[in-house]
């Protein structure tokens, strides 16, 4: 089986974590994970559900590897389909390579040992679902959403309006607070006299 980056060097087979193998490039230390093996190790540890994965670890944990993530499009080596890239998001910069087709996945060089220091490489199916991806799409969406009001309005005032609105939306009369704060329309101003 060829690596996807190296194109003419074999993988060998690797052990990554107890119970997980792998296989890797010895060229350039890339990473195939196939589907049956990834499952079969989330079986040993006994998750039944995502409550039961041990807690992600902040990003500081994280182990301080190099990465040079490939962004060449890549067949998966085990049936050959092309790989898709899915961001992680969490604090980690690169993506999680995965074959919609066979379930495999591919990382570059130290990607693996870096998704284990924070407690991520036991995630890699849940990252490339839909929901993971969704919640991605809605922290960008707000970090644009917050970028734009701090340009407009200045570190200092939008510090100062954040201070209140998370005083606001933990006060327990919140919505009486919110009510008062939001304009109230008054029709009557609004009508028009017929001619």
């Amino acid at each position: 089986m060829r690596c996807p980056v190296c194109k003419t060097v074999s993988l060998e087979n690797i052990e990554l974590a107890d119970h997980l193998a792998g296989e890797q490039c010895p060229s350039c230390g890339g990473v195939f994970i196939r589907a049956k093996g990834y499952w079969d190790y989330l079986a040993s540890l006994g998750h039944q559900s995502p409550r039961d994965f041990p807690p992600e670890l902040p990003a500081e944990a994280a182990a301080q590897l190099p990465v040079t993530e490939s962004a060449v499009a890549k067949l998966c080596p085990g049936c050959s389909h092309f790989l898709t890239r899915y961001p992680i998001g969490h604090g980690v910069s690169f993506h999680l390579e995965h074959c919609q087709a066979c379930g495999s996945f591919w990382l570059d060089r130290n990607e693996f040992p870096i998704l284990q220091s924070r407690n991520l490489h036991e995630r890699l199916h849940l990252i490339t679902a839909a929901p993971w991806q969704h919640q991605l799409d809605d922290e960008k969406r707000q970090g644009v959403y917050e970028h734009t009001f701090l340009q407009k309005l200045g570190p200092a005032t939008y510090g100062e309006i954040k201070r209140i609105k998370a005083w606001l939306d933990t006060h327990p009369q919140k919505a009486e607070l919110y009510a008062y704060l939001t304009p109230r329309t008054d029709h009557a101003s609004t009508r028009t006299t017929p001619r």
